[in-house]
């Protein structure tokens, strides 16, 4: 067993196990502006419904070129919210609830410009 491996595999273990620990916060936060080209991510352990991959929030003037965020065991891989003309050209994931949620609640903006291509 670990730290000192045997030939034979043990059948019960030789250190004790953590309690499992679920993330609860985004793993990467975009909240200025910028341009990003082939941003992936596709871990998928140890996450609370609310971790999100990515969390563009309070960010203006952002361009993703191909953005790849999968595997994701909570509600949502990305999210989007308070955010405006956040523009995601080519984007490919992989099972989750959903690949992208977009917070309705600052859409009251007359033109929020997020667009996926």
């Amino acid at each position: 067993g670990f730290p000192h491996p045997t030939p034979m595999p043990k059948l019960t273990p030789t250190i004790p196990c953590k309690a499992v620990v679920n993330l609860t916060h985004p793993l990467n936060v975009v909240s200025g502006s910028g341009r990003f080209s082939n941003f992936e991510n596709e871990d998928s352990y140890y996450e609370a419904p609310s971790y999100r991959h990515l969390l563009v929030d309070g960010a203006q003037d952002v361009y993703f070129y191909m953005l790849n965020t999968e595997h994701a065991t909570s509600e949502a891989n990305t999210e989007i919210s308070n955010s405006r003309n956040v523009n995601i050209y080519g984007y490919k994931t992989e099972p989750s609830w959903y690949a992208v949620a977009v917070d309705p609640s600052w859409l009251h903006d007359r033109n929020p410009a997020t667009s996926i291509w």
